[in-house]
């Protein structure tokens, strides 16, 4: 018998993109679907995503990673850990060369760099 296809389809892991100002109660029902929650940055001085990310975590109770993209800047790596950011990308290139003593800044927090 052969296996029903969309069970795999069931079984891969799905990220979300959100938005500041974007409504959590509307997900909060489908949010162990979610391997993956990035929180946009527009700007480095929009705080909305630390709101979102508490919520997420204390609120929703969500367990996945949760990632803060856009406009974050080194120095607020740990804020982002404060209120549950397991990850960040760094989108602005010139702060690279502060990640070297980052090892011990962040216990578990993962950080990539990217150009968009």
């Amino acid at each position: 018998m052969a296996s029903d296809p969309r069970a795999a389809i069931r079984n891969i892991p799905l990220g979300l993109l959100i938005e500041p100002g974007q409504d959590l109660q509307v997900i909060a029902p489908d949010l162990s679907r979610f391997a993956l929650i990035a929180v946009a940055f527009p700007k480095f001085t929009d705080g909305r995503g630390y709101s979102q990310a508490r919520q997420l975590r204390g609120t929703y109770g969500f367990t996945g990673e949760l990632r803060a993209t856009g406009e974050v800047l080194f120095d607020q790596l740990q804020f982002l850990a404060r209120c549950g950011f397991d990850s960040s990308r760094l989108r602005m290139p010139r702060q690279s060369g502060c990640l070297q003593p980052a090892g011990g800044l962040v216990s578990g927090f993962s950080i990539s760099l990217g150009s968009a």
